[in-house]
């Protein structure tokens, strides 16, 4: 699968299969979760693709009970999943989807930013922070805590499914680390 600017495309093994969101808006980032469904953020949207009982996919969306007002987020800049659900990412807000209800996280700083998951714990760097934070989930009370990690991270990169490479930057002994978590 592949997100384009008006929708998404499946290839088959033989031919490509487009499927366009329900306003031909971009999908930048696809994520499949624990459900099997493929999340996807789209401008003003968030919703899923499921495969019918024809074999296509259908979109539905997460946020039929919002109103006009409420879905005016813009465009989804990134999307992750981990087992306790999926974040979506815009400039004016960061979303979280848990299988039941999308709920606005208001402790996590909305922007223009991609976010990940490692070991179950969302990471993301705001382009005007100088550290990287995280999104944690507290499964015992379904608390989130959201928290700057205190090295200052240059790059990093998703280089497996559960793994991360971070190139770090120490300011207290001024060398460059890389490491892959």
């Amino acid at each position: 699968y592949v997100g384009h600017s008006e929708g998404i495309s499946e290839w088959d093994g033989e031919s490509w299969h487009n499927y366009a969101t329900p306003h031909n808006t971009p999908v930048r980032r696809i994520i499949q979760w624990k459900d099997e469904r493929l999340y996807i953020g789209t401008t003003n949207d968030i919703g899923y693709y499921q495969t019918n009982k024809n074999g296509v996919l259908s979109y539905y969306s997460l946020l039929d009970g919002w109103t006009e007002e409420q879905r005016q987020f813009g465009q989804v800049w990134g999307t992750a999943a981990n087992k306790y659900g999926v974040i979506f990412v815009t400039i004016k807000a960061v979303m979280f989807w848990n299988g039941e209800k999308v709920r606005i996280l208001n402790n996590v700083k909305p922007g223009r930013y991609r976010i990940f998951s490692v070991n179950n714990i969302f990471i993301f760097k705001h382009q005007h922070d100088p550290y990287v934070s995280e999104v944690n989930f507290d499964s015992a009370i379904s608390t989130i805590q959201s928290a700057a990690i205190p090295t200052t991270v240059i790059h990093f990169y998703p280089c497996r499914p559960s793994a991360i490479l971070r190139l770090r930057y120490s300011l207290s002994t001024d060398t460059t680390q890389s490491h892959t978590t």
